[in-house]
């Protein structure tokens, strides 16, 4: 046999053994984890490098599957009225769903996904490689003092302010206020260092443009950090997206000095002063997703810190979706899971924030000096924002839309908030909608 025939049969034996895998560690983790609540011999092995997979990381050992549409019920004329640009809604909504979980698994989760990341950076460092496609999987690109960010291209505004004005309008119609909350990502609008790579903050232009002209409330944060003069990069993790949990707080005194001055909540807004609060900062602890991606072959880990109040706290905080119930001080907040043991490549130390990923979340201030009741939907952004948040009301519900896939709508009229407030980074104003199975951020009917 001729060594390209050999060649040739040995990749496409590699390519069946890896589909293989991918196959397996599904079945495993979906069916035996997931739904059985199995953990044994067979399942460590098959799921041996991903702790998220094994189920280590969650508050129990079971995930309940909760038919949020059946509890939260879409109404007939808020289901068809939404298409994609093209008016093709079902057939880019089946490639987009179906692409979903093949991108996933053959991602983060494939087998031994470090090893194959870090073999190939040392590569590309072999051969001086250093060129990114910008805003694909692996489009991390270093900015000055080692910051790693991810260039985005122009998104579909037009479509996400018609989203967030409808949901106003509906809010509005019910007697419930409403507000928009806009978070800058690394990159100051005034930079002009990376223009016409980057288009993150020409999004949010757009975007909160279309929301003034149509009166809605919004608060955008660049106006803040530029105010105070603050360097962008300094808010953030230098591996990661998100904002640092010291940024979260003082962005939440933002938020609720709104609440108070525009006479939504009476709250003691004093109990957001960082001076009240005391940290307990893990060193060198955490390498967040853009990192990973890079290795530690290519950058250094963060510090992250877990911020405690100083005053008496009593909260409950219930995550349907996991059966977890608990009363306790503002420790409950926390998934402690994710931050307890150092493991730069399988452990989330952002996610003890809020439990991390989660549909509904329902915390109730057992101390509040208020009735009011805010709903927070959000992405991962505001996971460093609820907790301090909750201390200014009675009740905060949140509610991450990506699980969440109930009508908000319904939501909104059974729970009755005093506001609803939606926090996203401008990061989501790029990428398509798509409505199908209700697992878009901007999807709000």
């Amino acid at each position: 046999m001729k060594f390209s025939n050999k060649m040739m049969m040995l990749c496409f034996g590699i390519l069946i053994a890896v589909m293989g895998s991918i196959f397996i560690r599904a079945l495993t983790a979906h069916i035996l984890v997931d739904e059985l609540g199995v953990d044994n011999i067979v399942t460590q092995i098959v799921l041996f490098d991903n702790d998220e997979l094994r189920g280590v990381t969650k508050p129990t050992s079971r995930k309940e599957e909760i038919d949020w549409a059946k509890q939260y019920p879409f109404e007939v004329e808020h289901i068809t009225n939404k298409k994609t640009d093209d008016g093709n809604t079902t057939a880019k909504i089946a490639i987009a769903i179906d692409a979903s979980p093949i991108s996933k698994w053959t991602g983060e989760r494939l087998l031994m996904y470090k090893n194959v990341v870090f073999a190939s950076k040392v590569y590309d460092g072999f051969l001086k490689w250093n060129v990114v496609a910008l805003t694909d999987y692996n489009g991390v690109v270093e900015i000055q003092d080692g910051q790693l960010v991810t260039f985005l291209k122009r998104g579909n505004i037009a479509e996400k302010a018609t989203n967030i004005i409808e949901l106003a309008n509906f809010c509005k119609n019910h007697d419930i206020g409403f507000l928009y909350v806009n978070a800058p990502n690394e990159i100051g609008r005034n930079d002009n260092t990376y223009k016409g790579l980057d288009f993150s903050n020409e999004n949010a232009n757009e975007f909160l443009a279309n929301l003034k002209s149509n009166t809605i409330n919004y608060i955008d944060i660049r106006d803040n950090v530029e105010q105070e003069g603050l360097v962008l990069p300094n808010l953030f993790f230098r591996t990661d997206h998100h904002w640092l949990p010291e940024t979260g707080l003082w962005a939440t005194g933002i938020i609720v000095k709104y609440l108070n001055d525009n006479d939504i909540i009476k709250s003691n807004i004093s109990l957001l002063n960082p001076k009240k609060y005391y940290k307990k900062v893990y060193k060198n602890w955490f390498l967040g997703s853009r990192g990973k991606k890079l290795t530690l072959l290519r950058t250094t880990p963060d510090d992250i810190s877990l911020i405690y109040p100083n005053f008496k706290t009593r909260f409950r905080c219930v995550i349907p979706e996991y059966g977890l119930d608990t009363v306790g001080n503002f420790s409950v907040m926390y998934d402690k899971r994710h931050i307890e043991v150092k493991d730069y490549y399988n452990k989330n130390p952002y996610s003890a924030y809020c439990y991390g990923l989660r549909g509904y979340i329902h915390i109730e201030n057992l101390l509040a000096d208020n009735e009011k009741k805010i709903l927070l939907i959000r992405e991962s952004f505001a996971n460093v924002v609820a907790p301090f948040l909750a201390t200014q009301c009675k009740e905060l519900d949140i509610l991450d839309l990506r699980i969440f896939d109930g009508s908000v709508r319904s939501f909104i009229k059974e729970h009755k908030p005093d506001i609803v407030i939606v926090l996203y980074c401008i990061n989501d104003l790029f990428g398509e909608i798509y409505y199908k199975w209700h697992n878009n951020v901007w999807d709000f009917r």
